[in-house]
């Protein structure tokens, strides 16, 4: 009684995903590091999170790899209370 291999056979197909990229508009990106930094200067913000949604409510919509850029170059650190200006 000899155990029988069954071979499966799945077909996957390829996908191409495009993401559509935006042409980055220097003013734009100059406008929100200042509202950055005068978000940072008036409050502690513990996280990117939060950040984002006062970046959002400013109507500055902005996703977290973006935001990660803007806060590296502008040499903002992340502290034991949360982002400090440097």
């Amino acid at each position: 009684q000899g155990l029988r291999r069954r071979r499966l056979c799945i077909n996957m197909r390829r996908f191409r995903i495009f993401m559509p990229t935006r042409p980055t508009n220097t003013n734009d990106r100059d406008e929100r590091r200042q509202r950055i930094l005068r978000l940072l200067e008036q409050e502690r913000l513990r996280n990117q999170a939060e950040l984002q949604q006062r970046l959002a409510a400013d109507g500055f919509e902005v996703n977290q790899g973006t935001l990660s850029r803007d806060l590296r170059d502008l040499g903002v650190v992340k502290g034991k209370d949360g982002y400090e200006l440097p």
